[in-house]
């Protein structure tokens, strides 16, 4: 995600910010990186955003707890399993 896009979908003005995996995904492990990737794009272009993201597989909620340091002072993010 660049600036464009999220300006586009104007994340300024967004009370939260959630980012749905896709439960077809040939690749769980690449979807759930994506996701993580537009949450950390999401809470640098925003950092005041509500989010709630949606993971396929529990094993990489790590990475989104591995985050929260960062993120510790902001609002926090959610995470949801998808169901499978």
């Amino acid at each position: 995600m660049n600036s464009n896009d999220l300006e586009r979908v104007k994340l300024k003005e967004a009370d939260a910010f959630l980012p749905l995996a896709n439960p077809q995904a040939v690749d769980r492990d690449e979807e759930d990186a994506s996701n993580i990737l537009r949450v950390i794009a999401a809470k640098n272009f925003q950092p005041e955003i509500r989010v709630t993201v949606q993971l396929l597989s529990y094993e990489n909620k790590v990475y989104l707890i591995n985050l929260a340091p960062l993120y510790k002072k902001r609002n926090e993010i959610i995470t949801k399993l998808a169901p499978k």
